[in-house]
């Protein structure tokens, strides 16, 4: 989990205008012989269903529309009346209470559309702290929070009905990471997908038995699974089943 209260005092700077995924939270797998079901859950339905009504009451008390994508920018001035600032921290991101007020931090540097889902995180930790939470599955809550509080489930929704699962087409439209288009496609559709990186895969969606080890250097051809090409990170790339 992120540390909320370690802080260095750097000068900081303000995000530029329309500060603006990112990815979802990892989930690391020990991952020996042939293939296994991922657990691509993390916890169960109704604490899936309860992340979502809790993005739902974000945005009503951010005055948004679930419709339509409030960005990170307009989410901290609504609930923390603060703008989330760029600087130059130890980490991705933080949020930290300074004086009377919460602030959202996020490293000098990372691109716009990473900055989007860190944000997201973020407040998550800070709405969780508020509301006194603190099951075992509070960082998987605030990577789900986070999530969707950038790419709603009805914007997701309706993207779809206009760019049907192209992940590029939804991250470039949505101003998120292909890795966050692709793992949220996967959580609202139920579609298995993964995504892999060197720090090893993330998956959403239903239960599957994927080939194992979902390696960047393990072949990309499997009976009945998809390679997506993901260009907006390095060393990264997309699987979907089905």
């Amino acid at each position: 989990m992120h540390s909320r209260f370690v802080w260095h005092a750097p000068t900081f700077l303000n995000c530029p205008p329309g500060f603006s995924s990112a990815f979802w939270g990892s989930a690391t797998y020990p991952l020996p012989g042939c293939c296994r079901t991922l657990d691509a859950t993390m916890f169960d339905d109704a604490a899936r269903a309860e992340v979502e009504g809790d993005a739902d009451l974000i945005y009503r008390l951010a005055h948004g529309d679930p419709d339509d994508v409030l960005s990170p920018r307009v989410l901290c001035e609504q609930l923390l009346d603060t703008r989330p600032r760029y600087a130059p921290i130890g980490q991705e991101a933080t949020v930290a209470r300074v004086g009377n007020e919460w602030r959202v931090y996020v490293q000098r540097g990372v691109s716009p559309a990473r900055a989007r889902w860190l944000v997201g995180h973020e407040l998550a930790e800070w709405w969780y702290q508020q509301r006194g939470y603190r099951g075992e599955d509070l960082e998987q809550r605030c990577d789900a929070l986070g999530a969707a509080l950038v790419l709603p489930r009805r914007v997701l929704q309706a993207a779809r009905r206009q760019h049907g699962d192209d992940v590029h087409a939804i991250a470039k439209t949505l101003r998120v990471t292909q890795s966050l288009a692709l793992l949220r496609v996967g959580e609202v559709t139920g579609t298995p997908s993964a995504v892999v990186r060197k720090a090893g895969a993330i998956v959403r969606g239903e239960a599957y038995v994927w080939p194992v080890p979902l390696v960047l250097t393990g072949p990309d051809e499997h009976p009945g699974i998809k390679k997506v090409e993901i260009d907006d990170e390095p060393k990264r790339k997309g699987l979907v089943a089905g």
